[in-house]
This record gives structure tokens, C-alpha cells and sequence, in this order.
């Protein structure tokens, strides 16, 4: 789904990728929130990975022209090209919707992880079943900019694919790579706390700086 806004409006004021608006649909008694998945942008737009579910129908089945209100950008984000300038090896981690601000990440030219400049990058990705993974269009062109996408399936006989990737959760697949140069690297994390917690916990277990583990709340 995408919101485009006027050039110089308060959309000008994402420039971190990780950061989120407050969307109302017309009709709606209260607004959602949703992590803007483009990277920042002069052009004025939005792009938003909206799941097909009851708390959001309204906003999934809008139609092409049609106005919505929209809060100013709001949040931290998930960190600066300050930040991330002495790692050498950065680690993403997702699952389920959480994969929006994380594409944002890795496709944005302003504060974005500069895939290219890495001697590593790897994004761990996990969802219950293969039909219900996001930007599988985008893994092609996230691996010719240097992304590792690594998918995990927590419930892949759920889905009608075969799959025969990793199974399991994201931290599960973390730890049974490792991390190959911990002085060194950065992380971006985004999706459900036990994830986040769990990750978090084994990067600085194996030496990843705690001031180099990023969320974008």
C-alpha cells in the first residue's frame, strides 16, 4: 500500500529508516500504526506492508486516489550512517511484518546499512510458511547488492510449498551460524519481543557491542 504526500510536508521528515506513522482510515474510529517499508525519498512517498487481517481490512482494501488522515513520522528509527560506520559486517533480523522497516534499511541511500560497503551482511527472515513471506520479489535484487537472504519457516507444513530451508526460528539459524566477526558487526532487529530478546541476548553473549544492537522503538 502506498501514501503519497506533498513535497516539503512533514513527510520530508523521514530520513532514518525504522521509523512509522499513525494512519485513520476514513469511517474508522481509531488510527493504526505502520513502519514505513520504502526507504526515505524526495519524491513524498510511502509504502507500507499491510497484512489482510481484521484490525487493518479497512486500510488493505482502499482504492487508488482515495485520502486517508496521517499522523507526522514519528520514532527513533533504527540508526544513522554515524552509527553503523566501523561495522564491517552487519546482521538483520525479522519475522513477520517486521520485514517493512528492515527493507527500508537495506534499500535506502540516506542512513540506510550500505550493503555494498560491508564485507557481510545477512538478513535473517522468519515466517510461519513460505505463501506468507513478503518482498520474496525483492530477494533477488537484495542479493545483488550484497544481502544474504537467509529464510527461516517456523510452520512450513502449514503452507502448500514444499520447503526445504531452515526450519525453526530466526534465533535458532543465528546459532547455528554464528557470528563470525562479533568486535565488528551491527545488527537491526525488528518483529515480536521474543525474537528481539533472544537475539539480542546471544549477539552480546558472542561479543556484539550492546551499543551496536538496534530496534526501531
Amino acid at each position: 500500500v502506498g501514501v503519497t504526500g506533498s513535497k516539503g510536508s512533514l513527510i520530508d521528515t523521514y530520513r532514518i529508516p525504522g521509523m512509522y506513522v499513525q494512519i485513520k482510515v476514513p469511517g474508522e474510529e481509531k488510527a493504526g500504526f505502520y513502519a514505513i517499508s520504502s526507504a526515505p525519498n524526495i519524491a513524498g512517498i510511502f509504502e507500507f506492508l499491510v497484512k489482510n487481517s481484521p484490525s487493518s481490512e479497512s486500510f488493505y482494501n482502499l482504492q487508488a486516489g482515495e485520502m486517508v488522515e496521517m499522523t507526522p513520522v514519528g520514532g527513533k528509527g533504527f540508526a544513522n550512517s554515524a552509527d553503523l560506520a566501523s561495522a564491517t559486517d552487519i546482521l538483520l533480523f525479522a519475522n513477520g511484518s517486521g520485514i517493512a522497516p528492515i527493507r527500508g534499511a537495506i534499500e535506502s541511500r540516506l542512513n540506510g546499512i550500505g550493503p555494498k560497503i560491508r564485507n557481510s551482511v545477512k538478513l535473517y527472515y522468519g515466517c510461519r510458511y513460505p505463501e506468507r513471506m513478503a518482498y520474496q520479489d525483492r530477494f533477488q535484487l537484495w542479493a545483488e547488492n550484497n544481502v544474504e537472504v537467509i529464510p527461516v519457516m517456523s510452520q512450513p507444513e502449514l503452507g502448500k510449498q514444499k520447503w526445504n530451508g531452515k526450519t525453526g526460528y530466526v534465533q535458532d539459524a543465528l546459532k547455528e551460524d554464528g557470528v563470525a566477526n562479533p568486535s565488528q558487526t551491527a545488527a537491526l532487529l525488528c518483529g515480536v519481543k521474543g525474537m528481539t530478546v533472544d537475539v539480542r541476548d546471544y549477539l552480546t553473549s558472542q561479543g556484539v557491542p550492546n551499543e551496536k544492537i538496534f530496534l526501531n522503538f
